[in-house]
Order: structure tokens, then sequence, then C-alpha cells
């Protein structure tokens, strides 16, 4: 913990802890399980680099706000050593480590976590959530949204709380996707709520590589491992996606789940059981905790309990090859406002976070088409908005595209096109501007703002 650059404090070193208990688990081995409670008790030893020792533990069980922590706030590296902290409550059973795994989970969600899925400040905590709608420099580090994800996981599988899923599901469609280039060859270092997208710079050019570009496939590959889980009395569905999912029964039944879906693009789910023998389990479908009015059918029977949003639906019954789950859910969009009070405000339409594009509203200089000065979004009383899916959209390139109702000082309505987060600026070229946070109300010729002074 007295290793590294000063200003990290030792917490990058530190962040060994997940892969060393990690080797106690697969080994056995006394001294690995020696060395990583050695890590945890320098954490509140005073060294060369902090006079009081990063006292991860302590602070975060004391809600301490995440860029006032004794330890650097360096997020990559703090969100490792709890997950390393996970694993040794997963071998020690110290309840201090788990309560104190949860704390900080929380803390980030409340503090940092913004709308995408995603937080830091050139590579730190920064109080981000109250931030994210100002220009960023160096917002979003992919290493923070794979670590993040990873944080995530392991608390899903810690506490089966869905709220985790609902949490990894928002970073992969947004923050996650947003990072990668269209062809899958690279990733981006820094990912912001406007400006542009820019690809990772070369930091190891021995190895043809960054930390950044390392890290994003790892979160990819993470996916499978969170979307189909299971439990002592069946399984969970945390994600819908098209999947062939080969799953264990709690009669050690080898069974397959067949996912068929445009989600998130629509709400539409269907799933389809071949199992070998007829056999009572539990299957828990996540309802995730925007969708208000979700419908679940059972070979073509209403599901009678009411699906609550933010918890799992529980499936109990006899299973028969070939029963067919149908899932409707509610992807009604909403108007966010920004958390920091001003009159920004943003668009979620299920998972999904929405952004205007500049292939499919150009910059513009003047205001003469549409005719009038200032536009808003046109809201209902509840906050939701009604934006409709373009089937067709112009740019091939854009995943989703949808067009948004606005209204104009004098009460006109308009609709303007916007499209997923995850597409918007995805040229990845020089001049292919978008923006999430906007305005209320916005002028056209300020609607995008290019903060790349970095070029990172």
């Amino acid at each position: 913990a007295e290793t590294g650059w000063i200003g990290w404090k030792g917490l990058a070193s530190s962040s060994v802890l997940e892969p060393v208990a990690l080797l106690y688990q697969k080994t056995g081995k006394q001294k690995y399980l020696d060395f990583a409670e050695h890590i945890v008790q320098l954490w509140n030893k005073p060294n060369k680099l902090t006079p009081t020792g990063i006292r991860l533990v302590e602070e975060a069980l004391n809600e301490t706000p995440l860029w006032e922590m004794s330890g650097a706030p360096k997020a990559y590296e703090m969100m490792s050593c709890f997950e390393g902290l996970c694993e040794l409550y997963r071998i020690t059973g110290n309840h201090d480590y788990l309560k104190a795994s949860q704390q900080l989970i929380q803390s980030i969600i409340r503090d940092e976590i913004m709308l995408v899925g995603s937080g830091s400040l050139a590579e730190i905590w920064c109080n981000g959530k109250m931030r994210q709608n100002d220009p960023m420099y160096q917002g979003l580090e992919t290493c923070v949204t794979v670590t993040w994800m990873k944080y995530l996981y392991q608390m899903l599988r810690l506490t089966g709380e869905s709220k985790y899923a609902d949490q990894l599901e928002i970073s992969l469609y947004n923050a996650l996707l947003a990072s990668q280039t269209p062809n899958g060859e690279w990733w981006s270092y820094y990912t912001g709520l406007m400006g542009e997208r820019v690809p990772s710079h070369l930091q190891f050019p021995d190895v043809v590589m960054s930390c950044c570009v390392a890290n994003g496939p790892r979160a990819m590959l993470l996916s499978p491992s969170w979307a189909l889980m299971t439990s002592a009395d069946g399984i969970a569905v945390n994600l819908y996606a098209p999947m062939h999912g080969k799953l264990q029964s709690p009669d050690n039944q080898s069974f397959t789940l067949d996912m068929s879906t445009r989600y998130p693009v629509t709400g539409k789910v269907e799933a389809t059981l071949s199992i070998p023998r007829k056999e009572r389990f539990s299957i828990h479908l996540r309802i995730p905790g925007w969708s208000r009015n979700t419908v679940i059918t059972i070979n073509g029977r209403r599901y009678q309990q009411k699906a609550v949003p933010g918890t799992y639906a529980t499936l109990e019954r006899v299973w028969s090859d070939q029963d067919k789950i149908e899932i409707s859910f509610d992807m009604t969009s909403y108007v966010v406002d920004a958390p920091s009070g001003v009159p920004d405000a943003a668009i979620q339409r299920g998972p999904v976070v929405l952004a205007f594009d500049s292939r499919l509203v150009p910059f513009r200089h003047g205001v003469d088409v549409p005719p009038m000065y200032r536009y808003s979004f046109m809201k209902n009383k509840d906050r939701s908005i009604d934006v409709t899916l373009v089937e067709n959209p112009p740019v091939k390139e854009i995943w989703m595209t949808f067009q948004v109702p606005v209204t104009d000082e004098a009460g006109m309505r308009h609709e303007l096109p916007m499209c997923d987060y995850a597409s918007a600026g995805n040229s990845w070229k020089e001049g292919n501007l978008f923006r999430v946070w906007i305005p209320q109300p916005f002028d056209f010729r300020h609607l995008y703002i290019n903060n790349l002074g970095w070029r990172i």
C-alpha cells in the first residue's frame, strides 16, 4: 500500500487484492489468504505516501464522499480494491467487508454514476452526478465503465438484488457500447456526454494497446455471466437479448432457454424452454425499475401477480418442454431533469439514453429552419414524452432513431430526430457532434459544444 505513484497513495497497487483472493480460492494455499489480509490491514497504516493510510473500509462504512476519502479518488482502482474485498468476504465471512462494499456502491450510484451508466472526470471521482450536464474534460474513462460493471456483477452475485442488474443494463447499452468503435477493433479512452467520439491514443506502442482498449472487451465478455444466472430454486433472467442459454435445473437437468427479441428497440420478448422432463422450479424475471407496466404470459395465459418494477417476478411452476414465456415491457420515454438543478434535460427510453447527433440535426449558424428561435421538449404532465421509433432510419450506422416532439416559443409543435447514445457520434470523425443534456429551452446555434482540446 506504499508503492506506485505518490498521487494514488498506494490505491493502484492495492487493487491486486482480487486476483490474490482468487488464487487462494483456486489453490487453498494459505500464503495467498495471508497476503490478501495483509493488503487490507495496510489500508489503516500510515506510510510514505499517506500519513493516515487509505482507510477504504472505514471510510466506505462512514459514507465519506468519494472525492474526500483518505486514499486517492482514482475511480477504477478504488472499485478494483472493493472487488477484491468482495472475494475476501466470500472466503472469510467478515461482514464488514460486505457492508463496506455495499455502502461504497450505493455512494457511487448516489454521487457519481451519470445517466449513461459510468462516471469519472480525468479518471477520478468528482461528484459527477451533479456535474454531468457541464462540458467535461476527459469524462467517463472506459476503464471506469468496465470496472463499474465488474463491481456491479460482484454485488449482484452476493445479494441477488435486481437493482444491480438494472445498472449493468444501463451501462451496457450506453456507456460501454458508446466507447467501442463500430468495427469492434478499438475503444475510446474517454466517452463524454457531448462533443465527438475520439479513439484512444496508443498508450503502449510496443504491444499496440492502451489500458482502455485492453479493458473494454472484459465487460463485453462479462455479459453472458450475468445475463442468465442460477439459484438454489431455479434461474434468474437478467438480460433480454437474442440468446441460446444452456442451464442446469435444481434437479441437475440440462436445459436451454432460447430468447427472441429486438429489445431494447422494442419491449417484446419471447423465451422458449427446451427441457427433457417436467420439473418444478422458479424462473425469476428481472423487471427493470423503469418498466412501470409489464405484462407476462406463460403459454398464452397472463401471469396474475403484479410485476413490480425494480424486482424479480418469480414464475414458480412445473415446467415442460416448449413452454413459452412472453414479456411486454413498458418502453415509455421520460424527460429527466439535470440533477444539478440547472434547466437542462435528457430523454431516457427504457434503458437507453437519447442524444442529438449532427448527422440527424446538423449544426446551424442560423435559425430559419424551423422558423422559431427556441425549443423545449414537449413532455406530458407525468414527464413522459411521446417519442416515435423510426423503423427505417436515415443514417444506417445509427442503431435507433426516434422522432421527438418539441415546442417552439410560440407553442407550435415540431419533431426532431434523436438517436440512442451508443450510436451518437459513431462515425468517429471530426465534426460529428452529439449531445445528451439539452438546455430547456435550447437554441440551434448552441445545440452542440465541442470540448475536445485534450484529444486523447
